[in-house]
């Protein structure tokens, strides 16, 4: 059981651009496995965000749209270790390239882009959780 938000970023990073993965909650005791903060889960794309929150938003945002995702080095809601872990990992693997840091919605963060192609090739390599989505 989890939710996320996305919504534009237009004024931050031009026509066509959203924030996916904003403000993300899982209720991590329900799922099925246990590995999802690993690095190797993060590499292999077995976790949440990779799994459900990402392929969900691309499906449902415009072709066209250029997806971010932010990250910051504050300590609330485990900001510090998607900044530091999160995406310096899916970085190496091709998946997020760091464009800059914005001061934005009262914190300091790191926009990271998106690079759908990428991403969508990795992730048919791994293993594909079955999922439920409840509007």
């Amino acid at each position: 059981m989890g939710t996320t938000v996305a919504h534009d970023f237009d004024d931050v990073m031009g026509e066509h651009s959203y924030r996916i993965c904003a403000r993300t909650c899982v209720l991590s005791d329900m799922l099925p496995i246990k590995h999802i903060r690993t690095k190797d889960g993060i590499i292999n794309h077995q976790n949440v965000c990779s799994q459900i929150f990402i392929p969900v938003m691309l499906n449902a945002l415009p072709d066209n749209s250029k997806c971010y995702i932010t990250s910051s080095d504050k300590d609330e809601a485990s900001m510090k270790q998607v900044n530091g872990i999160w995406a310096k990992l899916l970085s190496k693997q091709g998946v997020l390239e760091r464009v800059k840091n914005v001061f934005y919605r009262g914190a300091n963060q790191t926009v990271w882009f998106l690079n759908r192609e990428q991403f969508l090739k990795q992730l048919e390599q791994h293993p594909q959780w079955e999922y439920r989505l409840v509007a």
